[in-house]
């Protein structure tokens, strides 16, 4: 389990440089219209589609993330991540949920 959570933070760790990097890149650009606001259900700490996912949603303009829930698995660990990750990228003020707990399928 320990494994699976420095896993997880090192991954996230690159995600938040490259979210800084993207979000550089996009306050040069003007925003045409309002934000999507948007939810999202990710299984985060798997592997790091979901990580990059949110960090594109969090550095995009053209999207305002409203909320965050976790599913699949150990939901509470993924709370976590999610918490870890926007406390790193400075959105700490997203709300994060814990979707039902799972076992694994066979």
């Amino acid at each position: 389990m320990q494994r699976l959570v420095r896993s997880a933070l090192r991954r996230t760790a690159v995600m938040v440089a490259l979210t800084a990097g993207l979000a550089t890149a996009r306050a040069a650009e003007p925003q045409a219209t309002a934000p999507g606001k948007v939810v999202v259900d990710l299984d985060i700490g798997d592997d790091i589609d979901d990580a990059f996912a949110l960090a594109l949603l969090l550095a995009s303009p053209e999207f305002d993330v409203l909320g965050v829930s976790t599913a699949w698995g150990d939901t509470a660990l993924r709370v976590r991540l999610v918490r870890r990750f926007l406390q790193e990228t400075g959105r700490a003020d997203v709300p994060v949920a814990a979707g039902i707990p799972t076992g694994n399928a066979t």
